[in-house]
């Protein structure tokens, strides 16, 4: 029987804070129902302290860890084997994402497979990707592992250059740019978070956010393109509305550079 991937919350469980993930029941991206139905996803601050009531989205991707080139891994292995480039991996970093081939000429072409607990890897060394469930993972402090037995479907190449590592959106998360989007937006701490702790990111329901500019209630927000880790209103041009994140409507204004209340979606 697999562990559960969404757990039930008590009235004030979103502002706990863990230096430790709590493994194995709470994984990166587990999701938390509170007892009105709001719902938050549980998750990892990275290398800067998280701040209430602001904005956090995945890490981007790191460019020496996509489009790489794996060993040859045939149908039913448990792990897959990727030359890195010049970028180290950190034990766990990857734990609950994927890995994926994505180019056609690569036979395993279409696949992404889950990541289990796994230890750090060296700049340019070869990291042996343990899928979910494999014996080959290997446990860290955190006490994180994935349930399953996940294994190669279609034999894989060793094309160069086509094997890419996705992290989980919550493990390491970052404040959202005043930016285009550089990864999909994890939610909104209720609490702060220091350096590499734990805790709750809500992601439906009334929530304090950032405010960049006017709001009026019942309009439309997306990710500030102008203030980090803020929401503001929805351009009304096409030219612009289409690389804004929406993320809900406002419920309560406050002022520029203060708290609107956002019921988000």
């Amino acid at each position: 029987m697999g562990l559960p991937n969404e757990v039930y919350l008590q009235a004030g469980d979103q502002f706990k804070q863990r230096t430790l993930a709590q493994g194995p029941l709470y994984l990166p991206g587990v999701k938390g129902i509170g007892p009105n139905g709001d719902i938050y996803r549980y998750g990892q601050m990275g290398g800067v302290a998280g701040v209430v009531a602001k904005l956090y989205s995945a890490p981007a991707p790191v460019t020496l860890h996509v489009l790489q080139t794996a060993a040859a891994a045939a149908v039913g292995d448990t792990v897959i084997a990727l030359t890195l480039g010049a970028t180290a991996v950190a034990a766990n970093d990857y734990i609950n994402g994927k890995v994926s081939v994505d180019l056609a000429s690569n036979t395993g072409f279409g696949y992404a497979y889950s990541i289990d607990a796994h230890p750090a890897v060296l700049a340019s060394g070869v990291f042996t990707i343990p899928l979910a469930g494999s014996p080959r993972r290997t446990v860290q402090a955190d006490g994180l592992v994935l349930t399953g037995n996940e294994t190669v479907q279609v034999a894989i190449a060793t094309t160069a250059n086509s094997v890419s590592l996705i992290p989980n959106p919550y493990k390491k998360v970052v404040i959202a740019p005043a930016s285009a989007a550089t990864g999909q937006i994890s939610g909104i701490p209720q609490v702060a978070l220091p350096i590499g702790s734990w805790g709750w990111f809500k992601t439906r329901g009334p929530s304090m956010v950032l405010t960049d500019g006017t709001v009026i209630i019942g309009q439309e927000v997306a990710v500030s393109q102008s203030a980090a880790g803020a929401v503001a209103a929805l351009s009304v041009t096409i030219a612009t509305t289409v690389t804004q994140v929406v993320i809900g409507h406002v419920v309560r204004v406050a002022t520029t550079t203060n708290y609107s209340t956002i019921n988000l979606t």
